[in-house]
């Protein structure tokens, strides 16, 4: 190993030394996850993890109560909400804040729901029998045997006279405006039924002294990602109507029975709304999820998600994956692929065609070039390749290339249309099958896979599209491997404009929005507006060849 590798790690591992340290944890535990984090080699995850976990102050200072007060007594919709905390031997300290926190909302128009699943630390029965009197708006009941965090959790559940449930565990802490912003959402959107917001981890020490740390500023709805993780998380709230007629939470997903009770909420109603604010802070404290401590919840995880597939009617598969969950769509009936590819560079196209008949393992596609008039059509008729390959020439002039691709559209057979750049060179046998495996679901239109260049970093896993970032290619330049940012990277999720260096659609959505306009934003929001996914699909791995560029 060079001087310089060596002072990079170093590096790394101080860095990594600062973040822990602000978790709150332990000389041992610091050498225990490090040294399992720096084995695994992600320099970006710990640079993300790192620029995460810089102290910041919580969101609550930013707003003035009188200003919220008046704004509450101007609302026409105040609905009550019933929190529901299903309790379990927890430190007193942490449960005497998660309460502290909800007296502290803003919006008074609550009620706590506290059931304890016969817990067997006296001290935490009588932490909670000492708020039974404190404030009307605290409930709290007892269990006689311990039946799981399910069970406690519908116990709460039954006790909720709400309009609306907010869900929260029993050593985390709200915002103090939290519910004061469910309502202003509610408010504009007074048919939502499902709310979730942002949220962040913290610790705190002997002396009281919090540190907030790793914000998770999240999607808003995306149906695609919620089949990895539970990435709505906290804070949660749900239409009690529907919790009532799901009949609540399911003993048998216990430890994932948060993520069981979202995936079925979001199969009978698509009125869900996202606050992009940190409105949950999630503690950190030896056991917790937050620290990462609860292994075994992956089973129940994974089994909530097949029985979700199960439901839905797909034939798929649930595996595990690194932190996450991965859905792989068995294809039933392969449909006919129709590879459109524009060219004005002969290598390029060569390589391109190469790469598609060496790594391709789809069983039924057709091959389309589209090339500039110089081209030599019997070139493109390599000895050996198992797709033929059919030419239509244009003559450099943009406007004729355009009528050009619509003729080759038109002449095409495929009920898939794949739009595909020279610059791109296939580099795993499944990759088309990946793209067309998500087009299984039939909300979504297209797909594009992740795009990576030859050192091996990203092009293309996902595009902003929000002022200050206005096309901005996220996570370009990190490892195609990056767990960075909770590891958006590596889970398909929606996303609102694919890559037009390759793009899979759906022919009956292409010709149902009119075609290809000649930009690749502007032909995903088309789609997006006539109301399909999109999908970003990294399980689809390609090489781009074509340097750093827009699109």
């Amino acid at each position: 190993m060079s001087a310089k590798a060596l002072i990079d790690k170093l590096k790394n591992l101080l860095r990594l030394f600062r973040v822990y340290r602000i978790q709150g944890r332990g000389i041992g535990e610091i050498l225990r996850k490090g040294a399992r984090l720096i084995l695994k080699g992600d320099m970006d995850a710990l640079r993300f993890k790192a620029d995460g976990c810089v102290e910041q102050a919580p969101q609550e200072n930013n707003y003035d109560r009188e200003l919220v007060q008046a704004e509450i007594e101007y609302f026409p919709i105040l609905p009550k909400f019933s929190v529901i905390v299903p309790v379990y031997n927890v430190i007193p300290r942490w449960l005497d804040k998660c309460i502290e926190s909800v007296l502290s909302q803003s919006y008074p128009n609550w009620e706590l729901c506290l059931h304890d699943d016969c817990s067997t630390n006296p001290e935490t029965l009588g932490c909670l029998r000492k708020w039974t009197d404190l404030d009307p708006r605290i409930l709290v009941s007892f269990s006689a045997q311990n039946g799981g965090i399910s069970v406690a959790s519908n116990m709460a559940l039954e006790m909720a006279t709400g309009e609306f449930v907010a869900l929260m565990d029993h050593d985390d802490e709200l915002h103090p405006h939290a519910l004061f912003e469910v309502v202003g959402a509610l408010n504009k959107h007074p048919d939502a039924d499902m709310i979730f917001t942002d949220e962040d981890k913290m610790v705190e020490d002997s002396k009281g002294q919090k540190s907030h740390f790793e914000p998770f500023y999240k999607p808003g709805w995306n149906p695609q990602l919620m089949l990895s993780y539970m990435y709505v998380g906290h804070l949660t709230v749900y239409r009690k109507s529907i919790l009532d007629r799901l009949g609540g939470f399911r003993r048998e997903f216990d430890f994932s029975q948060d993520y069981d009770l979202a995936l079925r909420v979001t199969e009978i109603t698509d009125r869900i709304r996202h606050i992009p604010k940190i409105l949950y802070h999630w503690r950190a404290v030896g056991g917790s999820a937050a620290s990462g401590d609860k292994p075994y919840a992956r089973a129940s995880n994974m089994a909530a998600l097949a029985d979700a597939m199960k439901r839905r009617g797909y034939d798929a598969t649930v595996t595990e994956r690194l932190f996450v969950n991965r859905v792989k769509f068995h294809i039933k009936n392969p449909r006919m692929v129709s590879m459109l590819i524009v060219s004005e560079d002969q290598t390029a196209l060569t390589r391109c065609l190469d790469g598609i008949d060496k790594n391709t393992n789809y069983p039924d596609y057709e091959i389309t070039t589209i090339t500039h008039y110089e081209f030599d059509p019997e070139t493109l008729q390599k000895s050996g390749r198992e797709h033929p390959v059919r030419n239509y020439f244009w003559d450099g002039n943009y406007n004729n290339l355009l009528a050009t691709r619509d003729r080759a559209v038109c002449e095409s057979e495929g009920e898939y249309l794949l739009f595909m750049s020279d610059m791109i060179e296939a580099a795993q046998s499944d990759w088309l099958a990946e793209m067309v495996g998500v087009l299984e679901r039939k909300e979504v239109a297209a797909s594009s896979p992740k795009l990576y260049c030859r050192d091996g970093t990203i092009h293309y896993a996902g595009l902003l599209t929000s002022p200050p970032y206005w096309k901005k290619l996220t996570f370009q330049g990190l490892s195609k491997d990056t767990q960075a940012y909770f590891r958006l990277a590596q889970c398909p999720r929606n996303v609102s404009v694919l890559s037009g260096h390759c793009l899979l659609i759906k022919k009956e959505a292409f010709d149902r929005v009119g075609g290809l306009d000649p930009g690749d934003v502007d032909f995903s929001l088309k789609l997006i507006n006539h109301g399909y996914e999109l999908v970003y699909m990294p399980y689809a791995e390609l090489l781009y060849d074509g340097g750093v560029k827009p699109g």
